[in-house]
């Protein structure tokens, strides 16, 4: 942080945002594979869904593997999505009055909601992996002998990285509230 920056406790355009804590080199590279897969998914599942339009109207034929493997690729892009959303702060939320109560209220608000958040994303990430347990003892198969369970890695996966990233910038903006360094900072 520059020394304006120091002294006024927001960045020469405007206020710093509550949330977004530095990120080093590993991070960075694990973001972007984040969402390259989430990219590349998306790219899949629409080339997948045109390759099965085209077989059923010009050749009056399929693949049978297609219509469920994009049943998968939807839970994939969903959970992908959350976790991008998570990540960017980006994702759905109700936050009427937050606009109306002061800064340090509406931040310790919004710090009880993300982790709060966390913890239901961590409920969620426990409930996937004994969900994927029972699909892998029970051998489910996905689409023509392919188990199920690897299509279900992203469930415990996603909840438990969303739920890190909810505790994270629950206890960086918390902390940033006892320091008072939130005066001003719409969280």
């Amino acid at each position: 942080m520059s020394r304006s920056t120091q002294a006024t406790g927001s960045a020469p355009n405007g206020p710093e945002p509550a949330h977004k804590p530095p990120q080093n080199a590993l991070v960075q590279r694990l973001l972007t594979l984040e969402t390259a897969l989430l990219v590349l998914c998306l790219t899949g599942m629409i080339v997948l869904a045109v390759l099965q339009i085209f077989l059923r109207n010009a050749a009056q034929t399929g693949l049978v593997w297609i219509d469920p493997l994009l049943r998968r690729l939807v839970l994939w892009i969903a959970l992908l999505g959350a976790m991008v959303a998570a990540r960017d702060q980006n994702h759905l939320s109700i936050d009427v009055l937050t606009h109306f109560l002061p800064p340090r209220i509406a931040a310790l608000g919004r710090t009880v909601a993300w982790l709060f958040t966390a913890l239901v994303c961590a409920a969620l990430a426990h409930s996937s992996v004994l969900f994927l347990r029972d699909e892998m003892q029970y051998g489910m198969e996905a689409m023509q002998g392919v188990p199920s369970w690897p299509f279900a890695l992203i469930m415990p996966l996603a909840f438990a990285i969303m739920a890190l990233r909810y505790l994270l910038a629950g206890l960086h903006l918390g902390l940033r509230l006892v320091r008072g360094d939130v005066a001003g900072v719409r969280p």
